[in-house]
């Protein structure tokens, strides 16, 4: 409907940031406030199929004092102002595939050179359809070296995000890490000042931070684990 493609992103990509910022959202904004494409974004259904939760929804509106449809047109506003020929993350969203014709604009698990490399590597893997905190629980000290989280830990209650930490800390080895990505302005871990545990490694976070290229996350943040 707004005629988006592989084209115009290869277009958009050739001016400054500030323009493509401005030409993504002059475009896309009359085309999300028709009445029926608005209605499906506000939907229930549509939230929960992007991972937006109705806490987060509801303590978005209230902090940015804005309404769905005008923090979609300025959150595609932001993608568009990072660097876009190598934003895989754009290049899926619009396009439907990656730039191919950048070996950067793939995932780096993607690329060929790992993806061989993978084959051949000793690591395990497991998927567990169940309660993170079951896992936890179950698991013998020292059991895990890296954690990732997204930002589901940003809307539990204080009490539960204490938990995850306790139990990432207990079934981690000494040294290990955690990324944390968090659209609030401060990570778990800042609210609870539990640093003396998890260390922030500031250089790569804040590299991480600038580099989202989602810009979904205000915070992505990498921690040591300390025992």
């Amino acid at each position: 409907m707004a005629g988006l493609d592989a084209r115009w992103l290869r277009d958009l990509a050739k001016l400054p940031p500030h323009e493509r910022k401005h030409r993504a959202s002059t475009l896309l904004a009359p085309v999300l406030r028709r009445p029926m494409i608005a209605a499906y974004l506000r939907s229930p259904v549509q939230l929960v199929a992007l991972g937006i939760n109705f806490e987060q929804r509801d303590r978005l509106l209230h902090t940015e004092d804005t309404d769905m449809i005008s923090f979609f047109i300025e959150h595609a506003g932001r993608v568009a102002a990072t660097h876009i020929e190598t934003n895989w993350f754009a290049w899926l969203f619009i396009a439907g595939h990656y730039n191919h014709e950048r070996p950067d604009a793939v995932p780096p698990y993607l690329r060929k050179d790992r993806y061989e490399r993978s084959f051949k590597a000793p690591t395990r893997v497991r998927f567990h359809n169940a309660n993170l905190f079951d896992i936890l629980a179950r698991a013998e000290k020292q059991t895990w070296s890296h954690y990732t989280l997204c930002d589901a830990p940003d809307w539990l209650n204080p009490h539960l995000q204490r938990r995850l930490l306790d139990e990432i800390h207990r079934t981690s080895r000494d040294g290990g890490i955690v990324l944390v990505r968090s659209v609030e302005d401060q990570t778990m871990v800042e609210k609870l000042q539990d640093h003396k545990r998890f260390q922030l490694i500031k250089d790569r976070s804040a590299i991480a931070s600038l580099e989202d290229r989602s810009r979904q996350y205000r915070r992505v943040h990498f921690y040591r684990i300390v025992h």
